[in-house]
């Protein structure tokens, strides 16, 4: 997550950056007990509301 602005990652703030990171950990070392179901809505759901809530930070600096 280093790669997102300190701005943005405190704009965030520490439990959804702890969600992020815990998402990120567990697809990189592919954990057998990831629910696939729980990843679908993420990418479904929340994903999309993230990003677009991140371009909205990213734009005003």
């Amino acid at each position: 997550m280093g790669e997102l602005p300190e701005s943005v990652r405190d704009a965030l703030g520490a439990t959804q950056m702890r969600a992020l990171r815990g998402m990120r950990d567990r697809l990189s070392h592919n954990d057998r007990a990831t629910n696939l179901d729980i990843v679908w809505v993420a990418a479904t759901r929340d994903l999309p509301v993230l990003r677009d809530r991140v371009r909205a930070l990213l734009r005003q600096g």
